[in-house]
C-alpha cells in the first residue's frame, strides 16, 4: 500500500512515517477489526503515557484525533479506489 504524505515537508518526516506505517501494517492485518482496534488503543495510550502531564497528554490526544480525522477522508477514498481496482 502506497501511503501518501501526511503534511508538508522535507526533513524525510513523511519518508520516516511512510516506513514505519509500511513495515507495522502487516502485523495489523487481522480479519477481527477490534484486534486492530485495540493494538492501536494500546499504541496511542503508551505513546500519551511518556508525556508527563494530564495536561499534555490531553492535548495531545485532541491533535491526535484531529489527525486521524484530517486523514480519514484521503484514506477512505484510497481504500475505494483500491477495491475499484481489484
Amino acid at each position: 500500500m502506497k501511503v501518501p504524505a501526511t503534511r508538508p515537508q522535507s526533513d524525510g518526516f513523511n519518508d520516516k512515517v511512510r516506513a514505519l506505517v509500511e513495515a507495522v501494517l502487516p502485523l495489523l492485518a487481522q480479519p477481527e477489526s477490534g484486534v486492530q482496534a485495540a493494538c492501536l488503543a494500546e499504541l496511542v495510550a503508551m505513546w500519551l503515557a511518556c508525556h508527563e502531564t494530564e495536561h499534555l497528554q490531553e492535548a495531545l490526544l485532541n491533535l491526535h484525533v484531529e489527525q486521524v480525522r484530517t486523514l480519514l477522508p484521503m484514506r477512505v477514498a484510497d481504500l475505494r479506489q483500491r477495491r475499484d481496482v481489484h
